[in-house]
């Protein structure tokens, strides 16, 4: 207390959060967001307050210490994207500051490699604020990954695997329509060719199936053609008419495939996107577009 006018008064406190509670139990202040309120009162009652926030880091992310983020889970999302998320891990009563990221790609060997900069012999986490991670990949490609939690003093948890995850194959092609012949003999003769990505990781055993269809909802049951390749050639033959066009084919790959090495999981299937239709302009070589995945 001071008498009004005669000084000005500055004062300063230590504040050790990692103090014990009454009955000296540790950690009586969690980590997190924390409120320090100092209070004035004058002669008369009346009264002002100031506040200044802190957030309090003693402890790693997670309870307890070091526990690893949740649910970790790959959605491809293309060829060339795919999106990592886990439930968000608490740093005491707030959620965690940011996260870490590790990312293998298994390479032709079957071998797991750290796509991650090395530095001082430690991999640097790719970094994400919140609990997801947009990860450029390549197409028909094998990866593994694992993410940390970190808080504000850069103190971790442990890593969360993320289970193997394999990016889209993209499948393009081609299709080139020659008419021959007049009024009602009229021949469209369409040549087409398409081609999926070959897997960039090892496997034992790889097989492709072609599904065809004149619909892009409804490719049918039954493959098309069966163990052709990731390349293939056709030409689609049509008596149209006078007016006529011939009809419009789309295509896609179904791929079966065995990976080797420590990530393998027995035999599994993927789809390639969806592309089409075969056009129809005379003697026009067009590249057949995306549809869908």
């Amino acid at each position: 207390a001071w008498q009004p006018n005669t000084e000005t008064v500055l004062k300063s406190f230590n504040w050790n959060t990692d103090q014990l509670d009454d009955l000296a139990n540790p950690e009586a202040i969690a980590d997190g967001w924390r409120t320090v309120r100092i209070e004035a009162t004058d002669a008369n009652g009346r009264r002002t307050i100031k506040e200044r926030r802190f957030m309090v880091d003693n402890d790693q992310p997670g309870l307890p210490p070091g526990t690893a983020p949740s649910g970790a889970v790959a959605q491809v999302t293309t060829d060339i994207e795919s999106r990592l998320s886990w439930l968000i891990l608490k740093d005491g009563t707030d959620d965690s500051w940011g996260y870490g990221v590790k990312i293998y790609k298994v390479d032709a060997n079957g071998s797991s490699v750290l796509l991650n900069t090395v530095e001082l012999g430690e991999p640097v986490d790719y970094k994400a604020s919140s609990a997801a991670y947009l990860q450029a990949t390549t197409a028909f490609s094998r990866y593994t990954a694992a993410v940390r939690a970190y808080s504000p003093r850069n103190l971790t948890s442990n890593y969360a695997n993320i289970p193997t995850y394999v990016s889209y194959p993209m499948l393009t092609g081609t299709s080139h329509t020659v008419y021959t012949g007049r009024n009602a003999a009229r021949t469209a003769s369409t040549a087409v060719n398409v081609a999926v990505t070959p897997p960039t990781f090892g496997c034992s055993s790889l097989t492709y199936d072609l599904y065809r269809s004149t619909s892009a909802t409804n490719l049918g049951a039954t493959a098309y053609k069966t163990n052709i390749g990731a390349t293939y050639t056709e030409t689609n033959v049509q008596v149209v008419g006078k007016f006529g066009t011939p009809d419009p084919y789309y295509y896609r790959y179904k791929i079966t495939y065995t990976a080797d090495g420590s990530t393998a999981a027995g035999s599994q299937v993927i789809w390639s996107n969806i592309t089409g239709p075969t056009t129809a302009p005379d003697n026009v070589l067009t590249t057949m577009p995306f549809v869908a995945w």
